[in-house]
């Protein structure tokens, strides 16, 4: 109980702080940290995002997914992400944008072969997506996104060495979809 309460008490800190430096007409140059959700795949992020302008923005973050498509495969996989935001509305609480982005992947996928063994194997995965989104600003330092990407990833498994497991694969479709929280720390 006292884990939470120490939680909150620190998000309330955070956010005083960083109502306190920003301004709600302007946001060029306000810089801020972006957690990211990526759905029921147990995926989301850690980032950084900084506004170039007030209508244009740049990402750049850490992301991570773990996720079990029956009980003898998994994978995981940890990703570099960027990505580039223009906003069509400089000023409001409302605020929709068009991004591409742009991926780095390195991850693990286990499987259960037919003889009952376990087969582990890495892969390197390397990406471009095309991003539709909307940021709601609930004060002027706190923001709440959602956005939908679509995109391209070409994974290879290096060290795939059992002649029924693919080697490399295009995606090619509807990518992740994220829910974002932004907490604005100020202007540098």
């Amino acid at each position: 109980m006292k884990l939470i309460r120490y939680v909150l008490l620190g998000f309330v800190l955070v956010t005083s702080l960083a109502s306190a430096q920003t301004d709600s007409t302007e946001r060029a140059k306000m810089i801020g940290l972006r957690f990211s959700f990526n759905g029921l795949n147990l995926g989301g992020g850690l980032g950084g995002k900084y506004w170039l302008s007030s209508q244009s923005a740049v990402v750049g973050g850490l992301s991570f997914v773990a996720n079990s498509a029956t009980s003898s495969n998994s994978q995981s996989s940890f990703g570099l992400s960027s990505q580039y935001e223009y906003h069509f509305l400089a000023k409001g609480q409302i605020s929709p944008y068009l991004a591409g982005g742009a991926n780095l992947g390195f991850g693990v996928v286990e499987d259960n072969n037919s003889a009952g063994m376990r087969v582990s194997r890495t892969s390197f995965s390397i990406g471009a997506s095309a991003i539709v989104g909307v940021e709601f600003f609930i004060v002027p330092a706190i923001s709440l996104a959602g956005q939908q990407a679509i995109g391209a990833t070409y994974t290879q498994y290096p060290n795939a060495n059992v002649s029924q497991l693919r080697q490399e694969r295009w995606d090619i479709g509807l990518g992740s979809s994220s829910l974002i929280l932004h907490i604005y720390l100020g202007r540098i």
